[in-house]
């Protein structure tokens, strides 16, 4: 027996197929930058069809940007969208090996919308080792580390996220995701092996090379 399903779209207009799950948009972005090192960023994006409803067929955003200031703060980015979202990222240089940083974003909690964070991190980088701490105190707070360790040809590494859950007494901290892994770099190939512990699903391991 045929299956019929693989013949839905026979009854359909030509451009509910086309659009069917897709995006067809016009976007506009203009960027200029001043001797100083200060940039003004613009954006704005038409969409022609929009495949779910929670999506806004009209998107727009302003922002600024400003890198090596004379204190040594970055600001990556200032940005206001069209939706009512306000995202901030900045960074500021201890020394070469440590940075400093943080970003905060803050909107309207809709169904679908991105979540609400604000995240402060530490990132420690030499030859042999990179360290990361990052904090959400918003959601949570939720912590999140890596290390990376090198040594000639081998490296090794890991990463955890814990929601500490702390905004609700009731709960324990979560570990939202570990992992772990171990590579070698030769003089033309590389290979690595991961292994990802989450608690909703079994450990998961991968090979490359």
């Amino acid at each position: 027996m045929p299956n019929f399903r693989q013949f839905n779209d026979l009854n359909k207009p030509t451009l509910e197929i086309l659009h069917d799950g897709y995006f067809f948009e016009k976007r506009l972005e203009l960027k200029t930058e001043t001797k100083g090192g200060l940039s003004f960023n613009s954006e704005g994006k038409i969409f022609d069809s929009v495949s779910s409803e929670n999506v806004s067929p009209v998107y727009g955003s302003v922002g600024i940007s400003h890198k090596n200031l004379p204190s040594g703060l970055n600001l990556e980015e200032l940005k206001l969208t069209s939706d009512g979202r306000v995202v901030m990222e900045a960074s500021v240089a201890v020394d070469p090996n440590l940075i400093l940083a943080v970003s905060a974003a803050d909107s309207r909690q809709e169904t679908n919308q991105v979540q609400n964070y604000g995240i402060f991190s530490v990132l420690y980088g030499s030859k042999s080792a990179a360290l990361t701490a990052k904090v959400d105190v918003v959601n949570g707070p939720t912590l999140f580390n890596t290390c990376l360790l090198s040594k000639g040809k081998w490296s090794f590494g890991g990463s955890v996220q814990i929601d500490t859950q702390l905004d609700q007494s009731s709960k324990r901290p979560l570990f939202i995701q570990r992992c772990c892994g171990l590579g070698y770099s030769g003089d033309d190939w590389q290979g690595t092996a991961v292994i990802k512990f989450d608690p909703m699903k079994n450990p998961t391991s991968l090979l490359t090379f």
